[in-house]
């Protein structure tokens, strides 16, 4: 009896709430409780969206398609992250059930959801249907490129297109098309993307369109691509090219995105880059991207900061993946920046939301990365100074230990910093994970340089702003 007491409370636990009760994270309780580094002078105001979009950054509200996610249990926390965009995914064999029939319920639910938080959504056009004769609905499956499986997918994008025009700002076709081992999978792709854009085009002018989705940044694949759809005269259809760069340290992958931008502009400097999925779990799991390694809540918080950093160097739009858990047929994805139970219901918020919700609130788009700076420290450590502008003018830097992995420790080291290029007037320190602005008491500015005194840094992006350019709201110093 008492065995299956224990077993039932594990049961429990495991799936989280059982009856929608919710949780605190005990992570984001210890972050907050831990001293301020610096006098507390207020807090992060998270700006939510009106529905425009302009902003740099998306949530990820993908698998919906697949029943992996339920989106009426977390459509209410969209808007709270601050990101003025939300990708997910139009689910063909989800709606599409009986040749000729559609039933777009689930994704009317999802489109004027997402609108009614103030966030803009855009459609990732991907995997087929098994209706048709070549329609695999799973990720790496091979692209059809049969008359009759072709046809059955042009008549749905023709309906996703011409229901959703006006409300929906942008379609990506495909995901990840350069997975699987299909030998022909570049030639078809660029057909399907040539076929798909130009019906997208015909009956909607004014959205976006984007192509590619490629895991990684392989330029094999791409170049390829381009060739084929150069080769047709048909790269004025492509408005984005998305990449999802997969790395525990999203620092190394900036020379990766420079060499795929250089290669796609060769052939379009038209085309625009966006990175349309990238995300890190919040634990140890053995399969999906990043697994391997002892993630906590606490270095899934640093990483999503680090990868938002890094995009915003790089001056490209940024998607987090994923809102929430993904439960898959026999394993579970924890990138969520929600946690879900097995129901699928949010049991509590991770630090990684708050963290993505300040971030994004901080770096609008009038904000924009001036380089990085150089700078004197005794720490033995390496640091990353990027320059902040707004208007032509340098109102801050962002500053994190580089070279490592996110850790999971919560503790800030405190250094001597002299940065070249700097001359704020009313700097406060802001750290994005907690969202605490405090007051900076030992700085001064000579010759064009600041130096700060007891600096707190970490291996995640904390802000020397301009007082006036943090969205803020009150708060007593100390703790919060």
């Amino acid at each position: 009896m008492k065995r299956t007491l224990i077993l039932l409370a594990a049961l429990l636990l495991l799936t989280g709430a059982a009856h929608g009760q919710k949780l605190t994270s005990v992570c984001w309780d210890k972050l907050n409780a831990a001293p301020a580094p610096l006098k507390q002078i207020g807090k992060v105001e998270v700006v939510r969206h009106n529905g425009e979009g302009h902003s740099l950054w998306s949530v990820g509200c993908e698998t919906v398609d697949r029943d992996f996610t339920v989106f009426s249990e977390y459509k209410d926390w969209i808007g709270g992250t601050g990101a003025g965009y939300a990708r997910m995914q139009s689910g063909w064999a989800k709606t599409e059930k009986v040749r000729g029939a559609y039933d777009f319920a689930w994704i009317d639910e999802m489109v004027d959801g997402v609108l009614a938080q103030g966030v803009c959504p855009w459609i990732s056009l991907g995997y087929a249907n098994p209706i048709y004769a070549n329609g695999e609905v799973d990720l790496n499956a091979a692209i059809f490129d049969d008359e009759d499986t072709m046809q059955g997918w042009l008549n749905y994008v023709r309906e996703v297109v011409t229901r959703y025009k006006g409300k929906v700002t942008m379609y990506e076709i495909w995901n990840e098309p350069n997975g699987g081992k299909d030998p022909e999978k570049a030639r078809k792709y660029a057909n399907l993307f040539i076929r798909t854009a130009e019906l997208i085009r015909k009956h909607d002018q004014q959205v976006g369109i984007a192509g590619l989705a490629l895991a990684g940044t392989h330029t094999s694949f791409t170049r390829n691509v381009l060739e084929d759809i150069k080769a047709a005269g048909k790269l004025h259809l492509m408005d984005y090219a998305t990449f999802h760069p997969y790395e525990k340290d999203p620092d190394v992958t900036v020379d990766s995105i420079k060499v795929l931008t250089g290669l796609i502009h060769s052939y379009s400097k038209d085309i625009k880059m966006l990175q349309g999925e990238n995300g890190c779990p919040a634990c140890l799991q053995y399969a999906f991207a990043l697994s391997k390694y002892e993630w906590t809540e606490y270095s899934q918080a640093k990483w999503y900061l680090r990868r938002m950093a890094t995009d915003f160097r790089l001056g490209i739009p940024s998607n987090i993946f994923t809102m929430v858990d993904v439960k898959y047929r026999h394993t579970v994805n924890y990138k969520g920046l929600l946690h879900t139970n097995l129901n699928g219901e949010v049991v509590w918020a991770r630090p990684a939301y708050y963290a993505v919700s300040h971030m994004a609130s901080l770096l609008t788009p009038q904000m924009k990365a001036d380089g990085e700076l150089a700078y004197k420290t005794p720490s033995k450590k390496s640091l990353s100074v990027l320059a902040v502008s707004k208007n032509g003018c340098r109102v801050g830097v962002l500053v994190w230990q580089k070279g490592e992995i996110p850790s999971d420790s919560i503790s800030q080291e405190k250094l001597d910093l002299t940065v070249s290029g700097l001359a704020l007037k009313d700097p406060v320190w802001v750290e994005p994970v907690t969202g605490r602005i405090c007051q900076l008491e030992k700085w001064s500015v000579k010759g064009g340089s600041m130096t700060f005194k007891g600096l707190p840094v970490w291996d995640s992006p904390v802000f020397i702003m301009e007082r006036a350019e943090v969205p803020s709201v009150s708060g007593e110093s100390g703790n919060q």
